[in-house]
């Protein structure tokens, strides 16, 4: 039984969810796993309802005590005749598959890290992505210092879209015959295209 997020107190109130059931904790972690915006709230459930936490010996402990297992990552990309798609470098998030993963610590990425959230949920509900699209359209300074560069820079794209990739670790042999650190698969389209229209 997986717990959608709009359940999980329907559930509690009527005793559906008891403390120590095993699909419980399976829901749990398919719940955090598919609803990463809303971890701080599962993660504060998961501790009012687990039968030790209140003891502080074996609970768990930060904001990230279950990962997700897979990592995905939006990218924007832009172009000016239609075909070619140039994507925007970030500044920290996982992209080109030969840079190995950064510490970036004590600083917080946060436009980065919100992309990350943003992945596993979709655009009606992280409606700030289309709001990017449309100052990269217009090649505002403001919001292009939150990437790593601009392919634009002597003209703005024509139209903008962003995309899905999934992300995971190159193995040993992987790494030693490709150089590479990532591999990454494209998942589909994550946002409607964006275009320039005419004033």
């Amino acid at each position: 039984m997986l717990l959608e997020s709009g359940e999980i107190t329907r559930a509690i109130g009527t005793g559906v969810v008891r403390d120590g059931d095993r699909r419980y904790r399976r829901s749990m972690a398919n719940l955090i796993d598919r609803h990463a915006q809303q971890i701080v709230g599962v993660l504060f459930f998961f501790t009012r309802f687990d039968p030790l936490a209140q003891f502080r010996i074996v609970n768990n402990y930060g904001l990230f005590a279950v990962m997700t297992r897979e990592r995905y990552e939006i990218e924007f990309q832009g172009t000016r005749d239609g075909k070619a798609w140039i994507a925007y470098p970030f500044r920290f998030k996982p992209q080109d598959p030969r840079l190995a993963p950064g510490i970036y610590a004590p600083y917080q990425p946060r436009f980065d890290w919100n992309l990350w959230f943003a992945s596993f949920g979709t655009v009606p509900a992280n409606p700030w992505v289309m709001t990017v699209q449309e100052r990269l359209l217009a090649n505002e300074p403001e919001v292009l210092q939150l990437f790593g560069g601009n392919p634009f820079a002597s003209a703005p794209p024509h139209a903008v879209r962003t995309v899905r990739w999934q992300f995971w670790f190159t193995n040993r042999e992987e790494r030693a015959r490709t150089g590479n650190w990532w591999n990454r698969r494209f998942v589909g389209e994550y946002s409607p295209l964006q275009m320039k229209t005419a004033r």
